[in-house]
């Protein structure tokens, strides 16, 4: 297991692998329905196609334990509520079509989830950050989703093992409401929602 990261200050280094970026024309979400079928993650930032490669294991298994952590709760807090695993499509505008690693939309928001995307912000938007991901999840997504005023944003690093909570504050501005790197992180807003950590960087390592 790594060594556990300090969780106090924001300051962060980031180091990115290759990722595809194209800008070439702006891209909307009519180009994007038309794009041939590929394994990459494609997203579309602000009018610019983005593209990944299948991230590690190790976020995959993180990516599982917490999809059944929050559908377990979800099922018994708001069971008309819909919890998402990438790929999904969240579309926020004709220019920003995001694919979270999980999203949970509240039984009262079920009319935005249509047959191709879910065309609004979710309640929930969770991002695993991977080494070509850092900086997207760190900057460009977390500006996106405070943008398109999505409540909660968590944003999970499988590297340093520490899982930051942020929520919008009165301003619209995203503050972290909790962070942990080991035991048991409740999450603000959600009753009785905990993720038990040290079990998660166990199983999932």
């Amino acid at each position: 297991m790594s060594q556990k990261k300090k969780v106090e200050g924001d300051s962060k280094s980031f180091c990115e692998s290759r990722v595809n970026y194209s800008a070439e024309d702006i891209m909307t979400y009519k180009h994007y329905k038309n794009l041939p079928e590929t394994m990459l993650r494609t997203e579309i930032l602000d009018g610019v196609l983005v593209q990944e490669p299948a991230p590690l294991i190790k976020h995959q298994r993180v990516l599982t334990h917490l999809h059944i952590n929050l559908f377990n709760y979800f099922t018994q807090y708001d069971p008309d509520g819909v919890v998402s695993v990438a790929p999904v499509d969240i579309k926020l505008s004709e220019t920003v079509v995001l694919q979270p690693d999980l999203a949970f939309v509240s039984g009262h928001k079920q009319h935005m989830i249509t047959e191709n995307c879910i065309a609004g912000p979710p309640d929930i938007v969770i991002e695993i950050i991977s080494p070509t991901s850092v900086r997207r999840d760190r900057i460009d997504k977390f500006n996106l989703y405070q943008r398109y005023s999505i409540q909660h944003y968590w944003l999970v690093d499988v590297v340093e093992e520490l899982v930051e909570v942020y929520s919008l504050n009165s301003e619209g501005l995203y503050i972290r409401t909790g962070a942990a790197a080991t035991g048991d992180l409740s999450i603000p807003g959600f009753a009785d929602l905990t993720v038990k950590l040290d079990t998660m960087w166990e199983k999932c390592s």
